[in-house]
């Protein structure tokens, strides 16, 4: 008797076990599907991220060609400028070089006359002194 008892409560206690180990099992994997999941919407997020950062970086040097080439237009229209200007435009003019260096595929031959005639009439203010006061 004392044989058929410990063997029921093996039997019983053996199975408790396996129940109690394949819980466990299933709330692990639940807990990886999880974390596999908020890994994933992570990983999304991080790639929008950098998608935005992307396009910023973009708006700025297609915002400092606008200004490039508006300030060219702006000198062939005999606009005088003052020092501090033509140092902005020059800091305009870095940021697009930059840009486009780091970005092969960026439509980048817009402004190169532009900035050539910024540079021209740049270098003249500077030999004369003739800057706008």
């Amino acid at each position: 008797m004392e044989q058929t008892i410990t063997i029921i409560l093996s039997v019983f206690g053996g199975g408790a076990l396996l129940t109690f180990l394949q819980y466990l099992i299933t709330r692990h994997d639940e807990k990886s599907g999880k974390h596999k999941t908020i890994m994933n919407a992570i990983g999304e997020v991080r790639e929008e991220l950098d998608t935005l950062r992307n396009e910023i970086k973009e708006d700025r040097a297609t915002n400092a060609r606008i200004r490039i080439l508006s300030f060219s237009d702006e000198i062939r229209h005999k606009v005088r400028h003052s020092k501090e200007a033509f140092d902005q435009i020059n800091s305009d003019i870095d940021t697009y070089r930059r840009y486009c260096d780091k970005h092969p595929d960026y439509k980048n031959n817009r402004a190169v006359m532009a900035i050539s005639n910024i540079e021209r009439v740049y270098a003249e203010c500077l030999k004369e002194h003739d800057f706008l006061e």
